[in-house]
């Protein structure tokens, strides 16, 4: 399930939203990628909104390939000219979906690095270990296996994830990375500064990051 804004454009932005809301929350998102005129394809994950089963792994990259195969044939997606935008916890579904893909940028808002750290940062351990789980949503490693440009976006007094996040994110990737950490950004408020929407536009228009 998911939502498809038509501008009968070449460019689409396949948008992977965070945790918490469903698809409705942002729409402010998906009305700055439309008056961009950009197509904008949404995914909404299961177990959001109106949709079913439970958000794992396996079913939320299911609806991930299900959705953009299905926009795709019907309006001709083709990946050079599809732009993947992830935010919060949509990082890992982005970071997964386009492994071994030629999409030709990347952006990533608000990351996190694992469920792991995640975990580590926030409570100090990971409770995960002691119930023998596995160290899930790991977004630095499907990373590393991407080659094209990527910039990322946080908030210096983001509390949610913290912005060492980004910072680890930029280590371990193997692509281009461009930076923006806003000083006075939070977990919710990047897309409010017109400096960081005019470089993200910059960013679709020449594939490359201007600081």
């Amino acid at each position: 399930y998911g939502i498809y804004v038509n501008n009968e454009s070449e460019e689409t932005v396949y948008f992977f939203h965070g945790n918490g809301w469903d698809l409705r929350y942002f729409q402010d998102a998906i009305q700055i990628f439309s008056d961009w005129w950009y197509n904008v394809l949404a995914l909404e994950y299961p177990g959001y909104g109106d949709t079913e089963w439970y958000p794992t792994q396996e079913s939320v990259m299911l609806a991930a390939q299900k959705l953009y195969l299905i926009w795709q044939e019907r309006y001709n997606l083709v990946d050079r000219n599809t732009y993947i935008w992830w935010y919060s916890i949509g990082t890992w579904v982005a970071a997964n979906f386009v492994k071994d893909k030629n999409f030709p940028v990347l952006v990533l808002e608000a990351p996190y690095t694992s469920w792991y750290d995640l975990a580590r940062e926030k409570i100090g351990f990971v409770p995960q270990k002691f119930l023998f789980l596995e160290n899930t949503f790991q977004t630095d490693e499907n990373l590393k296996s991407y080659w094209w440009p990527v910039l990322i976006l946080h908030g210096e007094r983001d509390k949610l994830i913290p912005v060492l996040n980004t910072y680890r994110l930029k280590e371990v990737a193997t692509s281009n990375v461009g930076v923006i950490v806003d000083p006075e950004g939070d977990h919710y408020n990047l897309l409010d500064n017109p400096e960081t929407l005019s470089k993200i536009q910059y960013f679709f228009q020449n594939k490359k990051y201007i600081k």
